[in-house]
């Protein structure tokens, strides 16, 4: 399936709370499900596809969100760069069409360190968001910026080392590198809960006393439509599926209970909605796109 660079409108604002949520579109990659899934049978991955009205390769977005509150502007992920070809990596140009310039960014919130989610922290070799500091889960940053770890990663994880240590250590060498322990209060209201599993510090963040509650919730799921009906379904990006299951079975209980609303990452742009229980496994419902408030 060819994917052709975004062309319109890229951004989507919501308000929630005190704060101004601004959508950004990065772009789109697609994913071979027979190269992804983790043990499952051919049959059963088509029957999956049937099910949800889908074709292989499955297209996924790829979205970071913007947090103003009129005196502090920060970043939720900055997309791939480089990294996933011409199709993504348009985090900047739809920055700049929402009305932002990459120097008014004062953090940059990892959810991980995936290249979809660092990959824009470049630009070139410059640091794209030079006057940010960059907050990452002290777990993420101890097992992708180790040399060690990446020697005895393997093969297929090569890549994802090397591009980890391209990215982030600039950063580090700035001395704009903030590794943090999930738990309570990050800063300015944002809060940030620890979600292991797809990678050693993966971590969602929250608005702390918003009602409704929305949580950032990076990835939860990269198939969409598969994984909420069979949350069981794991990814060879997970770096711990197993843990990468449960952490997503217990979320998605809570959150469809709960009412929680989601900003996910890898949900059809602007990837703002709840998930519902269903009667097998949940469903993603988006917001109403005429909802500016949310």
């Amino acid at each position: 399936m060819a994917l052709s660079p975004i062309t319109g409108p890229a951004w989507r604002r919501f308000t929630v709370g005190k704060w101004h949520v601004t959508a950004l579109a990065d772009g789109m990659t697609t994913v071979d499900i027979s190269q992804v899934v983790l043990a499952r049978p051919p049959d059963e991955l088509t029957s999956l596809l049937e099910v949800a009205t889908l074709v292989n390769p499955v297209a996924i977005s790829i979205n970071a969100y913007v947090l103003d509150d009129g005196t502090h502007c920060l970043l939720i992920d900055t997309g791939a760069g480089e990294l996933m070809g011409a199709s993504a990596g348009q985090l900047l140009a739809s920055l700049t069409q929402a009305g932002y310039q990459p120097e008014q960014i004062q953090a940059v919130l990892l959810t991980h360190i995936h290249g979809d989610h660092s990959g824009g922290l470049l630009r070139g070799e410059k640091l794209a968001f030079p006057k940010a500091d960059v907050y990452v889960n002290t777990l993420d940053a101890a097992y992708w910026l180790s040399e060690v770890n990446q020697q005895q990663a393997p093969a297929a994880r090569q890549r994802s080392f090397a591009n980890a240590r391209r990215k982030v250590l600039p950063y580090q060498q700035a001395g704009r590198l903030r590794p943090f322990s999930t738990g309570g209060e990050l800063l300015l209201g944002i809060g940030t809960l620890a979600q292991p599993g797809h990678t050693p510090g993966h971590t969602y963040y929250t608005l702390i006393g918003t009602d409704p509650q929305l949580v950032f919730c990076a990835d939860l799921a990269h198939l969409l439509t598969l994984q909420l009906a069979d949350p069981t379904l794991a990814l060879v990006y997970d770096v711990h599926p197993q843990q990468a299951v449960n952490a997503r079975q217990r979320f998605l209980s809570e959150a469809s209970t709960a009412g929680y609303w989601f900003a996910a990452a890898h949900a059809p742009f602007p990837g703002i909605g709840q998930v519902i229980a269903a009667k097998i496994g949940h469903r993603w419902q988006p917001l109403d796109p005429t909802r500016q408030v949310i």
